[in-house]
């Protein structure tokens, strides 16, 4: 099971590295700004402060080097994001 740390509090689920983190955060009961889905808007980006993703499709939001889309973002580490209170639980 991968770690995954949201704002100073970590969560344990497993990290699936053939879906995207978007998805599975919302499988898991997080409810994050997203709008596109597909890398063009920019609203699920978040900052990487830890950890490993590949990109599954190229983006054309504004990201800065430190940042990823969430709807594009494959894990493949166990990762600590910070979203800037923009990640509300859902359960």
């Amino acid at each position: 099971m991968s770690t995954l740390i949201i704002e100073k509090e970590s969560i344990e689920m497993k990290l699936n590295p053939k879906e995207p983190l978007l998805i599975q955060l919302e499988k898991a009961g997080f409810n994050i700004e997203n709008q596109c889905r597909s890398g063009f808007c920019g609203a699920c980006k978040c900052k990487l402060l830890s950890g490993d993703v590949r990109f599954n499709q190229d983006s054309i939001a504004y990201i800065q080097s430190s940042e990823i889309l969430t709807c594009c973002s494959i894990p493949l580490t166990n990762l600590k994001l910070d979203f800037n209170y923009k990640i509300k639980s859902i359960k």
